[in-house]
């Protein structure tokens, strides 16, 4: 049960009702008494019941699978948080149930929807680089040692930094890019440094090189291997295209455009507040699958895409190469 994003922005819309929340673990019953509805400590029970009309799934990453072939066999659309899942197999495994099924299957990527991120879209397709050709777009932080052994970036069965964040990255690219990933060569690591039993088995250094459908390419890097908090934590994305680059990120509060013969210009994006955006953009990614639900026509990024994006994270984890 996701409580800090989820349950405010289901609230906050005029187009969603919560009708209960779900949970195994203790005080399910008081988030429920807390909003006023149903409390379930069994996912079965929720599927039962007929006023559930679309089920969120929102548990630990190694459940997702399972969880979600549950919802669809029991005739519910099911949104559920990314990612997707936690294996190659699985992903092959989701798209037989939702092709038996027939039913509604999306995942929750609300990175696509913030403010900064609709507003480099923007840009890209007023054309202000021309025509686009390249991403670069690098996270590096600090993650290890861990002295929370319940963390889903601390062993290989939860999926990694990479997976669990990673949907995120690609996802918004290829939002960016208007294309699906094609193809991708990765390698990855681990920080061998520190206390064994608290560095997991987890890789904690990603590095793709990616290739989308039209032809455009990416590289993506993702770095938690630093341990000093000495060391900077920084992230960027920059847009190359025929004629200049648009770069957000570490050193500006803007976005700085640069173009050929030209001087740099630093664009505003405004916007709410970071708690507020997140929120917002929860709230529209559960807004745009109810409408899927309800019309039948399916919103992007469709679940089709989340799985081409699923595969691509998984083969550049194990430094595998993916032709077209």
């Amino acid at each position: 049960m996701a409580t800090q994003n989820h349950l405010p922005a289901i609230v906050e819309s005029e187009f969603l009702e919560l009708v209960g929340v779900g949970d195994v673990l203790e005080g399910v019953e008081e988030y429920a008494e807390q909003y006023g509805v149903k409390a379930y400590r069994e996912y079965g029970e929720m599927l039962d019941d007929p006023e559930v009309e679309v089920v969120q799934v929102a548990t630990p990453d190694w459940c997702h699978a399972e969880q979600v072939v549950q919802g669809l066999e029991a005739g519910k659309p099911v949104q559920v948080q990314k990612p997707l899942c936690a294996s190659l197999g699985e992903i092959e495994v989701m798209r037989e149930a939702q092709r038996r099924t027939k039913g509604h299957l999306g995942v929750v990527l609300n990175t696509r929807r913030l403010h900064r991120s609709r507003f480099l879209k923007e840009l890209l397709e007023e054309g202000v680089i021309g025509e686009l050709v390249h991403i670069d777009q690098v996270h590096v932080g600090r993650r290890f040692p861990l002295r929370d052994f319940g963390s889903r970036y601390y062993t290989t069965q939860a999926g990694s930094v990479w997976l669990h964040n990673g949907m995120h990255v690609l996802d918004t690219a290829a939002m960016y890019a208007a294309a699906a990933p094609v193809g991708v060569q990765g390698v990855s690591n681990r920080n061998p440094e520190g206390e064994a039993e608290l560095l997991g088995s987890a890789e904690n250094f990603v590095r793709a090189m990616v290739e989308f459908g039209n032809g455009l390419t990416g590289n993506f890097e993702h770095n938690t291997m630093m341990t000093s908090g000495e060391l900077p934590s920084f992230g960027f994305v920059r847009f190359v295209g025929t004629e200049g680059e648009i770069y957000s990120g570490r050193g500006i509060e803007g976005v700085a455009v640069r173009r050929r013969g030209e001087e740099e210009r630093v664009l505003e994006p405004g916007g709410p507040e970071p708690a507020a955006d997140v929120q917002a953009s929860f709230r529209m990614a559960f807004e745009e699958f109810a409408r899927t639900v309800r019309d039948g026509e399916e919103r992007e990024p469709g679940f089709e895409l989340s799985c081409r994006v699923m595969e691509i994270l998984f083969r550049a984890l194990d430094g595998e190469e993916v032709a077209r």
